[in-house]
C-alpha cells in the first residue's frame, strides 16, 4: 500500500490495465466451462451420408409434369443465341440520345500537337516479269484504260489456278474495285526469275502445268512485256490512329480516322555500285510516272488478291490486266492472306455494287490536300465501302448503319450461290459487316518497271499525310509550328534487302563438236530466254565459236498469246556472255586401250576416236569481264529442269501451232551428236514444281559488284 500511495489511479491503469483485462477474461472462461451442460451425440456420420444419397435418388427419379417439361424445352439454347447475336449487326438506334449534346462554352481539351508519324515496315521485294494487256490505239474508251469513268460488264469469274509461271487461264478483269471478265490464254511471269527462301535453285522459269481453254483475244489488244521489281510494305494504320488520338485529344479511332489522310508517297531507290560497299550510292526518287504510264495503257485492271480493307488508293498500285498468268504472292505481302477464287469474286461483286449504289462517293476526294500517287487511276474503294481507316476517312455516314448495306450483302450472297451452287455457303466476306471491317495495316505496293537486267537495287518508302492542324487558330494548337505546313512526311522505311534483276537469257552447254575440215571446235548451247516482244520464254539451239556472243539471230518457235500463234520465227536473242575458249572431251584412238572398252565420243573430231570420259568445257566471260568455266555436266540438274518446264509450256499451248504435225524434238536433232546418256541428262526427268535459282553473284555483292552473275537468275526476298 505504501507503494500505491504515491501513484494516481490513471497511472496505475496505464501500467497494469492489461493485467486486469487478462484476469477478467480468464475468469469468464472458467465460469463458462463450469456452467456448461455437456452430452454425447447419438447419431453417426453414416446417417448423414445416407440422407444425402437418398435425396439424390429422389431428384433423379422425379417425373416432371408435361406442362413444365414443355415450358423448359421450348426455351432457346443460350449458346445458339450467343452465336446468332455476335454475327448480326447491333441496332444502336434504340440507345441513341433523344437530343444533341450542348458543347461547353470553354475549351475542354488540351491544345493539339503534331502526331508521331509511323513509317512503312516489313519491306519485301521480288524481281519478275509481266506480260500486260495494253490497247493498240489511243481511241480506247476511258473505262477500258483507267476504269474511272465506267464499269465493265459483270460476269461470273472462271476458276483461277494457283500462281503459275507460264500457265493458261481465263480471268476476270476490270477497273480497280470493279472487274469484268476478259478471256485470254495465260502464263505467270510474276513468279519468274525470282528467289524465295523456300524454293530450290534454278534459272527461275516456272513452268507449272495449268488448266487452260481456248480463248479469243480482243482485236484492239496486244501484249507488252515488262521487267519489274515488286516492292511491298505494310503501313501500320491502326497504330498511327492511336498516336493521332493522343495528339488531337480524341476518344476513339473512328474520330481520329477523319484526321488521317494519306495524299502521296515517295519511293527512293539505291543502285548497286562497284567498290567495297555496293550500297554507297545516293538514294534517288523513283519516277512514278513510269508506272502510271503502264497503268494508263492497260486495257483493264484485275481483281486484287487481298481484301479491299487493306488497299489504299494512293499507295497500293492496282493490278494491270495480264494476258498470261495470275497475280499471286508477288502482289501481296507475307503477312496478308491471299484471297481464294471465291473470295476474290465476292470482293469484286461487292465493289461493283458499292460503286453502282453510291455514285456520290466519287466526290470523297474533294477538299483538303490534293491527293497524288495512284489516286488518279483508281477508285478510293476502301472509302466507298467504309472498310478501312485512312484514305478519305472511314465509313461514310448513313451507309453502313442502314439497311442498304445489309441488302447489298444479301444480293451478293444470292449471286454467289447462283454461280457456285450448293458448294457456296457464304464466305468470310458475307459475314463481315461495316463495323467489323477496319484494318490493322494497309498494303503499300509498287511495281518498278524502270529496271535493267543484271543490276541490283534497294528501296525505301516515305508516306505523305495531310496536316490535320493546318491553319488552325493558335489558341487550339500547342505551338505555332503545329499549324504551319499543309503536309507532313513520315520518316523513311527500313531499306529492302537487295534485289537483283535477272538476265533474260540462261544458257547451258550441250556438247562440243569439231568441224570436219578445219577441226575448229564449236560449242552447242541450249539457250532459254525471256523474249520481251512475245512476253514468253523461248528456247533455241545456238552454235557458238570462240569470240562470239552467246546470242544473235536464231530461228525458233515463239508463243504469242496476244496473237494466238505458236510458230517458227526469226528472232534476235540478246546475249551478254562472250565465248572465250572451247575444250572438248579428251580423245584417244579407238585401238588404244581396247581393254578399257571406251565408247565412241558424242563429239568425236575424227573417225576412230573415243572419249576417256572427261566433260566438254567452255570458258565464258560475262559483261563485266569475269570468267567462268562451264561444262556439259556442271549444270545437268538445272538443264533438265528448264528443258522439262519448257516442254510442259509448249504442250499447254500446242493448240496454237499452225500445223498438226509434231515439231521436231530437240532430242532427235541432237541425237547424232549426243549419247543416250547425255540426252537423258539434258532433257529427261520428271516435271518439277516451281523453283528459283539464287544468284551466283551473291558473293560478289559484298565486293561491290553492281550486278548478278551471268549464271544467276536474280534474287529477291521471300514473299
Amino acid at each position: 500500500m505504501a507503494k500505491l500511495k504515491g501513484q494516481g489511479f490513471k497511472q496505475l491503469f496505464i501500467e497494469h490495465g492489461e493485467k486486469l483485462v487478462c484476469v477478467l477474461v480468464g475468469l469468464f472462461v472458467l465460469f463458462a466451462l463450469a456452467t456448461s451442460n455437456w452430452a454425447t451425440y447419438d447419431k453417426s456420420p453414416d446417417e448423414f451420408t445416407a440422407a444425402i444419397d437418398n435425396g439424390k435418388r429422389l431428384i433423379q427419379t422425379a417425373v416432371w409434369p408435361e406442362e413444365q417439361r414443355q415450358e423448359v424445352s421450348s426455351k432457346p439454347d443460350v449458346h445458339t443465341l450467343v452465336i446468332e447475336g455476335s454475327s448480326s449487326p447491333l441496332e444502336v438506334a434504340p440507345y441513341d440520345f433523344a437530343g444533341l449534346w450542348n458543347d461547353l462554352p470553354y475549351q475542354q481539351a488540351a491544345p493539339a500537337m503534331d502526331s508521331d508519324l509511323l513509317s512503312p515496315y516489313a519491306p519485301v521485294v521480288r524481281a519478275a516479269y509481266l506480260f500486260a494487256s495494253v490497247a493498240i490505239t489511243e481511241e480506247t474508251e476511258d473505262e477500258e484504260t483507267t476504269g474511272l469513268e465506267g464499269e465493265t460488264e459483270e460476269t461470273a469469274g472462271e476458276d483461277e489456278p494457283e500462281d503459275s509461271e507460264f500457265g493458261r487461264k481465263n480471268t476476270g478483269t476490270g477497273s480497280p474495285g470493279s472487274s469484268g471478265d476478259f478471256d485470254a490464254s495465260s502464263f505467270d511471269p510474276s513468279e519468274g526469275f525470282a528467289e524465295d527462301e523456300d524454293e530450290d535453285e534454278d534459272m527461275g522459269f516456272d513452268f507449272e502445268d495449268s488448266e487452260g481453254s481456248e480463248s479469243m483475244m480482243a482485236s484492239n489488244v496486244e501484249g507488252r512485256g515488262l521487267r519489274y521489281v515488286a516492292v511491298r510494305m505494310l503501313v501500320p494504320v491502326r497504330k498511327q490512329l492511336e498516336k493521332l488520338m493522343k495528339a488531337q485529344n480524341l476518344r476513339t479511332r473512328e474520330e481520329a480516322a477523319q484526321y488521317l489522310n494519306y495524299v502521296d508517297f515517295i519511293l527512293e531507290r539505291q543502285t548497286a555500285v562497284d567498290g567495297p560497299d555496293p550500297w554507297a550510292g545516293k538514294w534517288e526518287p523513283v519516277d512514278i510516272e513510269v508506272a502510271v504510264e503502264v497503268l494508263n495503257s492497260a486495257t483493264a485492271f484485275e481483281p486484287d488478291v487481298v481484301e479491299t480493307r487493306y488497299i489504299n488508293d494512293v499507295f497500293t498500285q492496282p493490278l494491270v490486266m495480264r494476258l498470261v498468268g495470275n497475280w499471286g504472292a508477288t502482289a501481296s505481302h507475307p503477312e496478308l492472306k491471299l484471297l481464294s477464287e471465291k473470295r476474290r469474286e465476292e470482293e469484286r461483286l461487292f465493289n461493283e455494287k458499292a460503286m453502282q449504289d453510291d455514285e456520290a462517293r466519287k466526290s470523297s476526294l474533294q477538299g483538303g490536300a490534293k491527293r497524288s500517287g495512284f489516286s488518279g487511276v483508281q477508285h478510293d474503294i476502301s472509302s466507298i465501302r467504309g472498310g478501312a481507316f485512312g484514305g478519305s476517312g472511314g465509313m461514310e455516314e448513313g451507309y453502313g448503319d442502314s439497311g442498304e448495306m445489309e441488302s447489298m450483302f444479301d444480293e451478293i450472297e444470292s449471286s454467289m450461290t447462283e454461280s457456285y451452287g450448293s458448294s457456296y455457303s457464304g464466305g468470310p466476306g458475307m459475314q463481315q459487316r461495316a463495323g467489323q471491317m477496319s484494318a490493322e495495316v494497309l498494303l503499300f505496293r509498287y511495281f518498278d518497271f524502270d529496271v535493267e537486267p543484271g543490276v541490283g537495287y534497294r528501296y525505301r518508302a516515305k508516306l505523305v499525310v495531310e496536316n490535320p492542324n493546318f491553319d488552325r487558330p493558335l489558341e487550339e494548337v500547342y505551338e505555332e509550328s503545329v499549324a504551319q505546313g499543309e503536309l507532313r512526311t513520315t520518316p523513311p522505311s527500313e531499306p529492302t534487302k537487295p534485289v537483283w534483276v535477272p538476265h533474260d537469257t540462261r544458257s547451258f552447254l550441250s556438247f562440243v563438236k569439231a568441224n570436219r575440215s578445219s577441226k575448229a571446235l564449236t560449242a552447242t548451247m541450249d539457250v532459254f530466254s525471256w523474249y520481251a516482244d512475245a512476253g514468253m520464254p523461248v528456247r533455241a539451239r545456238l552454235e557458238v565459236v570462240p569470240g562470239q556472243l552467246i546470242g544473235g539471230q536464231v530461228k525458233t518457235e515463239v508463243i504469242r498469246p496476244d496473237k494466238q500463234t505458236f510458230e517458227m520465227e526469226d528472232i534476235q536473242l540478246t546475249g551478254s556472255d562472250l565465248m572465250i575458249d572451247i575444250a572438248g572431251s579428251t580423245m584417244i584412238l579407238q585401238g588404244e586401250h581396247v581393254d578399257l572398252n571406251f565408247k565412241r565420243a558424242s563429239g568425236a573430231r575424227s573417225r576412230g576416236q573415243v572419249s576417256i570420259g572427261t566433260a566438254d568445257q567452255v570458258l565464258i566471260a560475262d559483261e563485266y569481264g569475269d570468267l567462268r568455266v562451264e561444262s556439259s555436266t556442271s549444270a545437268v540438274a538445272e538443264h533438265r529442269k528448264e528443258a522439262t518446264r519448257y516442254k510442259n509450256l509448249a504442250e499447254s499451248f500446242d493448240d496454237l501451232r499452225v500445223s498438226d504435225e509434231e515439231p521436231e524434238d530437240d532430242l532427235e536433232s541432237y541425237g547424232d551428236e549426243m549419247s543416250s546418256e547425255d540426252m537423258m541428262d539434258a532433257y529427261g526427268g520428271r516435271s518439277s514444281s516451281s523453283t528459283r535459282k539464287k544468284s551466283r553473284g551473291s558473293s560478289r555483292r559484298g565486293s561491290g559488284r553492281s550486278r548478278s552473275s551471268g549464271r544467276s537468275s536474280g534474287s529477291a526476298d521471300p514473299c
